[in-house]
């Protein structure tokens, strides 16, 4: 008879244990996956596909790659260290636009009868030449200055359309719309964007330049109520990395309160919003003025 510390164990704890086995191998594979099976390449040999790799990037809900499409620095930069520093904010950018997708994500499987009646409140508002956009709400009236409780509601509803659709859906944009956008050389290794043969964003203007590793969209960098805010010191990066670290971590904050029902309205969304942001981005930007200042 075999001894008892030589007998089988029973059927139970056994397929328990081939289970567990199971399941932390699948989790090694995917880890390593994750880590190490190369990233998804999006085509950036043309000013085109640039432009098209953006589109992809959105449908492949890869919006944290959409900044190895901008330009980080200038080829005329010359201070590496800067450089550097300038692409690890770029790096946290792209987090934020990762997490801006996810709370969209989220947003169009809790509530897609609220985004329906958004985009036909928005048409509707367009259609009548009202201004929808967030930065249109958050500029002054030429004729009133003051913060009516029409523009509040104005500002709420413009947060809410751009939190429930971060890149107004660029992606189908792009595939609809590709016959209308053009490239039109204006320097050497550069072009700039047209849209049914005119520029896109004037007065400044749309502009691509390439690069050893393909074309790159230009951020207007160069113009001075852009430069001005810019970092420089170490304590402006340092400030400007909390100011997108506390963006990314309030956008997984709505989308937790999202998918766990505890916000079910786009207006709850907004005003959820607004509310968790004044105080910690007001810090940051006091903090942006300190290190100006230095």
């Amino acid at each position: 008879a075999p001894t008892p510390e030589h007998e089988p164990l029973p059927l139970p704890i056994l397929v328990g244990m081939v289970a567990l086995s199971a399941s932390v191998l699948l989790a090694a594979i995917v880890w390593a996956g994750i880590r190490l099976w190369p990233e998804k390449t999006y085509p950036t040999d043309t000013p085109m596909a640039v432009i098209e790799s953006a589109g992809q990037m959105l449908k492949d809900r890869r919006a944290d790659r959409l900044v190895e499409l901008i330009e980080p620095v200038p080829p005329t930069e010359t201070d590496t260290d800067r450089a550097d520093r300038m692409r690890d904010l770029y790096i946290r950018l792209g987090r934020v636009l990762a997490a801006a997708q996810d709370l969209h994500a989220a947003v169009e499987i809790a509530m897609p009868d609220e985004l329906t009646k958004l985009s036909a409140e928005v048409a509707a508002a367009e259609s009548r030449g009202e201004r929808t956009g967030i930065l249109a709400t958050l500029m002054p009236s030429r004729r009133n200055n003051a913060d009516t409780t029409e523009r509040r509601a104005a500002r709420e509803r413009a947060v809410s359309r751009l939190l429930a659709d971060p890149f107004g859906s660029l992606d189908n944009a792009v595939t609809t719309n590709i016959h209308r956008i053009g490239i039109q050389e204006i320097g050497a290794d550069t072009v700039a964007v047209t849209w049914d043969g005119r520029p896109v964003l004037p007065p400044f203007g749309l502009t691509m330049r390439q690069h050893e590793e393909g074309w790159r969209v230009v951020p207007p960098t160069s113009l001075p109520m852009i430069r001005r805010f810019l970092p420089e010191s170490e304590a402006e990066f340092q400030v400007w990395g909390s100011l997108l670290a506390t963006v990314e971590s309030l956008l997984d904050d709505l989308r937790r309160a999202v998918q766990s029902g505890r916000i079910t309205t786009l207006d709850a969304l907004s005003r959820k919003a607004i509310e968790d942001a004044i105080i910690p981005m007001g810090m940051v930007m006091i903090a942006l003025g300190n290190a100006d200042d230095d």
